[in-house]
């Protein structure tokens, strides 16, 4: 009754939640379905009648496009479609139909795998990113982040346990371990040489977007596109939507890849028509140097 935006939202999550758009803590790990049910019981506490009338959400107004240039953040609304982007975050593009609701773009933007086994990545947020829109295109530039990805051994795990139930009994020395280990896990900015740009084109009836990456001297065994490519191992990245089933992601053909290798990079171009859905993706191998910065007013 305070706040009629707060109440569009709980609307829209009612709705949400009956159509099996929520995780419920029925199919969660036993672990947290003992916090995680209470969140539910205080908000059934909490709930109450909604007014007959609400606001709109932004997804059910009328054609806009709002740039949030600190956050780096964009959301342009159309007739056909209601898109939000993340160019602190690479580019991340997630888009949906309207006013079906349908999930058209899942795209975290690139990952790769280098011969040595690790692993790198657009989607980490970089406030070093260079970043522009001007209106009709967004722009992101920077370097591929390092992932780290831990995978302990059987005498690491048993070391690990050790540690953690010897130390973690004084309360100094375990809120001291959790900060260490989040910051080697989940925290911090790692770039590699590998240089990309992704540029993001709206148009009334289509999304069209393309991504050119410059290898620099990583010996790059795959690349990845097209979907949602989670990067942190905690729990919860571990439940999905439904939804996301309809994006699988994108590769290279082997020759493709061997060429991209020989000229040092890829350039990877693919685009969305609405409201067919009909995707499209074609990949490159392209000379290095093709990947440029931003033009002139990058922030």
């Amino acid at each position: 009754p305070v706040f009629p935006e707060a109440a569009a939202l709980a609307k829209a999550a009612r709705s949400g939640f009956a159509a099996g758009g929520f995780v419920p803590p029925a199919i969660q790990s036993d672990r947290y379905y003992h916090y995680r049910v209470n969140e539910l019981l205080e908000a059934a506490l909490q709930a109450g009648p909604l007014p007959a009338r609400v606001p709109p959400l932004p997804f059910e107004r009328k054609p806009f496009i709002e740039f949030f240039k600190d956050a780096g953040i964009l959301a342009v609304k159309t007739d056909k479609f209601y898109a939000g982007v993340n160019l602190r975050k690479g580019g991340a593009l997630r888009a949906y139909s309207t006013p079906s609701g349908k999930a058209a773009v899942m795209d975290s933007g690139l990952e790769v795998r280098t011969q040595d086994g690790r692993t790198a990545a657009a989607n980490w947020v970089n406030p070093r990113y260079e970043i522009k829109w001007d209106g009709r295109e967004a722009v992101v530039q920077g370097r591929l982040c390092r992932i780290p990805f831990k995978r302990f051994n059987v005498p690491q795990f048993m070391l690990f346990r050790l540690v953690v139930s010897t130390l973690g009994a004084f309360p100094a020395l375990s809120e001291r371990m959790k900060g260490f280990f989040r910051r080697l896990l989940t925290l911090g900015i790692r770039e590699t040489d590998m240089e990309f740009v992704r540029r993001i084109q709206f148009h009334k009836d289509r999304l069209q977007w393309e991504d050119r990456l410059s290898f620099g001297t990583q010996k790059v065994k795959n690349v990845w596109a097209g979907a949602e490519l989670p990067l942190r191992y905690v729990p919860q990245s571990r439940h999905f939507q439904e939804s996301e089933l309809d994006f699988a992601p994108v590769s290279p053909s082997e020759d493709v890849l061997k060429d991209a290798r020989r000229q040092g990079g890829l350039h990877l171009q693919q685009s969305v028509r609405f409201p067919s859905l009909e995707r499209r993706f074609q990949f490159h191998p392209e000379a290095a140097g093709k990947v440029r910065p931003p033009a002139s007013g990058a922030r």
